[in-house]
């Protein structure tokens, strides 16, 4: 199918489950940040985001993130979110004043990539405009900082690894 008309015509008789469109990200190099804020995931070339119209508005959309992540504080938690516009999606209740998230991990402060996390969420946003998905990490502690794709030592030697993050979407015909 080239365009939408015809996507959407697909989707229209009755192909529920059809896959209708994909489109992925991958980050490459690595990113740092400090702080308890929520921050977007970048490297300063590829951001772990990706804007995508619907086919209609009875769309689902099949949100996958995997993320490598580190943090410098050995004892420091670290979780990730996936964002609909400015809207968190895929994540934990909130109770009290603990942070909800998609996935969690801690940190090692060593040569070691602390965590690999995957998380995997199917978001139902119900519109035909144009949605704009994103991963978004988290340090509890104000002096950690988060490091995504390499540890937190990160010496110059074959047995230290880099890695990849990435983020793919996929629209579900509702």
């Amino acid at each position: 199918m080239s365009n939408a008309a015809e996507l959407a015509r697909f989707a229209s008789d009755g192909h529920s489950g059809a896959v209708l469109q994909v489109q992925s990200v991958t980050m490459t190099d690595d990113q740092t940040f400090i702080g308890t804020t929520f921050t977007d995931i970048t490297d300063g070339t590829d951001a772990l985001s990706i804007t995508i119209t619907p086919t209609s508005s009875s769309s689902k959309f099949l949100l996958m993130m995997s993320i490598s992540a580190s943090a410098n504080n050995g004892s420091s938690r670290f979780g990730f979110r996936f964002m609909r516009d400015s809207t968190a999606v895929g994540i934990g209740v909130t109770a009290g004043s603990r942070t909800s998230v998609a996935v969690q991990g801690t940190g090692s402060t060593s040569n070691n990539i602390d965590e690999a996390l995957t998380s995997v969420f199917l978001d139902s946003p119900a519109t035909a405009s144009a949605i704009t998905y994103k991963v978004q990490g988290h340090v509890e502690q104000s002096a950690s900082t988060l490091i995504i794709n390499r540890s937190s030592t990160n010496a110059d030697n074959s047995t230290v690894y880099r890695a990849v993050s990435s983020l793919t979407v996929m629209e579900i015909a509702g």
